[in-house]
């Protein structure tokens, strides 16, 4: 079973969220963080975070950077709106 829960910016979705996964005993994935894990890895790489192919190579990172407080702050959610929308072939995707 899968619950998404889809909604603006700072309107309780991951609280909502991890209440059904607790509720439910359904396991909770943070997909916010994990795209700002993205944006994080690929500016870290030097990459541009708005192209695809950036992006993309750096989905590859290392699961401790899940655990980088920098994930939860203002700077990371800046600029990644635009996180793999634009260039190369996964651009496509």
């Amino acid at each position: 079973m899968i619950i998404a829960v889809d909604g603006p910016a700072a309107s309780g979705k991951g609280t909502i969220a991890r209440a059904l996964s607790a509720h439910y005993r359904l396991p909770y994935l943070d997909t916010g963080l994990l795209y700002r894990a993205v944006g994080v890895a690929t500016v870290r790489a030097g990459g541009d975070p708005a192209d695809a192919d950036d992006a993309l190579a750096a989905c590859g990172f290392p699961d401790a950077l899940l655990d980088d407080p920098a994930l939860r702050e203002e700077e990371a959610s800046r600029g990644l709106s635009g996180v793999g929308t634009s260039g190369g072939a996964a651009g496509a995707v």
